[in-house]
């Protein structure tokens, strides 16, 4: 399992792809968004609402999220009263015990999501790619985005065109990492944050780098 997160500062948007294989090919791989209000489908992802509330920083909000990979994803929105720790048929919410202490914090509350979405593959298979563009805004303005799926032979990705540049993302079909191009008004530059599996300095330091987080 991999994951590699890209945050666009200029376009505004969080890049999410996944690279998971499994020692049993029928075994159903999701991934879950999990969100506090309940998220709406649209044909190419879904967008879920944050309301404002007494803070002058806490504007009501909106998150647009893109599915590209699996190709013919099925997303499905899973909460509500009830269902909101739903797995397996079974709602661990502790007997409501949850929501109750949830209600005891006055100040400060946590805010538990009571809804998620969930992507997945429509066939089991051994390998399988995520990939998901999230794109925040105020509730109510536009994106101005234009995201494009990307396949080619060696590697899937997307494109990314807003007002100011176009960024362009590929995932390499045989390596981990990410290919970046980006074009704007000033030219434009391509990088390769790929990790050679086979090269074994690239192995010592991702090592050492795994190590220090804890992994």
């Amino acid at each position: 399992y991999w994951r590699t997160i890209a945050y666009d500062r200029v376009n505004d948007v969080v890049i999410i792809y996944d690279n998971l294989v499994s020692t049993d090919p029928m075994f159903r791989k999701k991934s879950l968004v999990h969100t506090i209000d309940k998220p709406r489908r649209i044909k190419d992802g879904f967008v879920t609402k944050v309301s404002a509330n007494e803070r002058p920083d806490r504007k009501a909000g909106r998150l647009q999220a893109t599915v590209l990979f699996p190709e013919e994803a099925n997303v499905m929105v899973i909460g509500g009263k009830g269902l909101d720790f739903l797995v397996d048929n079974i709602n661990f919410d502790d007997d409501g015990a949850v929501w109750k202490n949830v209600l005891k914090r006055k100040n400060n509350p946590p805010e538990p999501g009571r809804w998620r979405v969930e992507v997945s593959p429509a066939i089991a298979q051994e390998r399988d790619r995520f990939l998901m563009i999230l794109k925040p805004t105020i509730e109510n303005r536009q994106s101005g985005l234009r995201i494009r799926r990307l396949v080619t032979e060696k590697a899937i990705g997307s494109e990314i065109e807003g007002p100011h540049r176009m960024l362009k993302v590929l995932f390499p079909n045989n390596r981990e990492g990410i290919l970046v191009e980006i074009k704007d008004k000033m030219g434009s530059k391509t990088l390769d944050l790929t990790l050679e599996t086979d090269n074994p300095e690239q192995k010592t330091m991702w090592q050492k780098f795994r190590h220090a987080l804890g992994f």
